[in-house]
């Protein structure tokens, strides 16, 4: 899981010069979750 160090991180990119041109954007702070599936994949039975 995420620690408060990662929001942190990611609130201070978007307060700094270097986000100066991100409108109306959604940031996933997600460590990569938003990424992959949350249930995992059916088993194929096979003989």
């Amino acid at each position: 899981w995420g620690e408060p160090i990662d929001i942190a991180q990611a609130v201070a990119f978007l307060c700094s010069a270097a986000a100066s041109w991100i409108t109306g954007e959604v940031l996933r702070v997600s460590g990569g979750l938003a990424g992959v599936s949350a249930t995992p994949p059916k088993r194929i039975k096979t003989r």
